[in-house]
């Protein structure tokens, strides 16, 4: 049977994950697979077209992940707080699993991570915004909450550690996700902040993989 494209992006995505792209040549590809490298080269010129195409496969399952897990936060409620827990609790469960992977892109080709895996600020912010005017309808929010100020600085705690090139992508993303939950918090009403709290802990405990 011949070797697809499909084939090679998923043995490619295999290794990189577990070794880094870094460590990994498209010679290291080629013999796992036991093609040629000349057969290697005619479908991936190199192996940053090779990558990318590995990072939008893992781009699709992640997409995939968020559509069971907003599935779970619909079965629990349907609730804007939840949705907003979600987003952030996410990017650090995703990080985390590709670690190594994702580390190396972000330093080796950071334009790929910037065009795949960055959040874009401007929709982060619709976004949000459009989950804290729900939360603000529901009562949620402190009186007086300035939504377009609150969303533009919660894109700005995602984006701001992302960027951070002294740190690990993993330890960055995990530090946007507690400044968020951090600032959600503050948001809140008193009488909400308990179950804030609570559900934070399920969102933690229950929308893994």
């Amino acid at each position: 049977m011949a070797i697809t494209k499909s084939d090679i992006v998923a043995k490619a995505s295999e290794k990189f994950v577990r070794e880094g792209c870094r460590r990994v040549t498209m010679d290291d590809i080629s013999k796992e697979l036991r093609i040629s490298k000349r057969t290697l080269y005619e479908t991936f010129a190199n192996k940053e077209v090779l990558l990318e195409a590995v990072l939008i496969d893992i781009k699709e399952l992640m997409r995939q992940n968020q559509a069971k897990y907003f599935e779970k936060v619909r079965e629990k409620g349907a609730n804007p707080l939840y949705a907003m827990l979600f987003t952030m609790n996410n990017y650090g469960q995703f990080y985390e699993r590709y670690s190594l992977l994702v580390n190396d892109v972000a330093r080796s080709y950071p334009e790929l991570m910037e065009k795949h895996f960055w959040p874009k600020a401007n929709a982060m912010k619709e976004n949000l915004k459009q989950n804290l005017a729900q939360m603000q309808r529901e009562g949620y929010l402190r009186d007086n909450t300035d939504i377009e100020l609150a969303a533009e600085t919660l894109a700005m705690f995602v984006m701001q550690p992302l960027k951070n090139t002294n740190e690990s992508f993993d330890h960055n993303a995990s530090v946007a996700c507690e400044l968020s939950f951090t600032y959600i918090r503050g948001l809140l009403k008193t009488e909400h902040i308990a179950r804030y709290e609570q559900e934070e802990d399920w969102m933690r405990k229950n929308l893994t993989n």
